[in-house]
């Protein structure tokens, strides 16, 4: 029987597993790049970091990457809203995505994942999407409170022996910590985090990652 699947911006045709997987594995052997976009919830609304990302997320689509949200999603019961107080509660208006990035949610090569602790790495499906794309070259991380998501995901990738360059604009993101006191963090993890998107085009050129 004749079926229909929908991969990024194209609707196959398929009447066999085997010409299905075939397109399934081109389309991950394409991607090369993916950002993530950390806590964007409507309790954190931040306009000046909306209008970076959405330049930064501009850039990963005209490279044909992936952009996955990761926000918050918890019971009145987590652990972590015993901890740090009560946010991002299921079913309220603060626990939305930003109204911008709900309709990024509804363009091709987008995703969206829940974490109930400040890690996020540890959402399955998360994990299994990463792995999924061997031959990822990049990782970009926006947002608000990435260190622990950052370190989570480094360490998972080398879980998994997979090796793309880990990058932060920091004028894509709201960190607590210093600038000059994370970069000292992380740079020991071969993860670089640069001053805005200008030096991160930059580097990418220096990587090679981009003409």
């Amino acid at each position: 029987m004749l079926s229909y699947i929908i991969i990024g911006d194209y609707m196959w045709k398929y009447d066999r597993e085997a010409e299905f997987n075939k397109m399934l594995n081109a389309e991950r052997n394409r991607v090369n790049s993916f950002l993530y976009i950390l806590n964007m919830n409507n309790e954190n609304r931040n306009e000046e970091l909306i209008k970076k990302q959405l330049e930064l997320i501009k850039r990963v689509r005209d490279n044909m990457g992936i952009v996955n949200f990761v926000i918050d999603k918890h019971e009145t019961d987590s652990v972590e809203v015993k901890r740090d107080g009560v946010h991002a509660i299921i079913g309220t208006l603060g626990s939305d995505l930003v109204d911008e990035y709900k309709r990024e949610i509804s363009k091709p090569y987008t995703r969206i994942y829940y974490k109930n602790n400040r890690n996020g790495i540890y959402n399955r499906a998360l994990q299994d999407d990463i792995t999924c794309y061997k031959n990822l070259k990049e990782i970009l991380i926006a947002g608000i409170d990435v260190y622990d998501f950052t370190i989570g995901l480094s360490n998972y990738l080398d879980e998994v022996n997979m090796n793309p360059k880990i990058m932060i604009s920091r004028d894509t993101t709201d960190m607590k910590e210093s600038f000059f006191y994370l970069n000292g963090l992380l740079e020991d993890r071969g993860i670089d985090v640069v001053e805005n998107l200008d030096y991160l085009d930059q580097l990418e050129k220096v990587y090679k990652l981009k003409k």
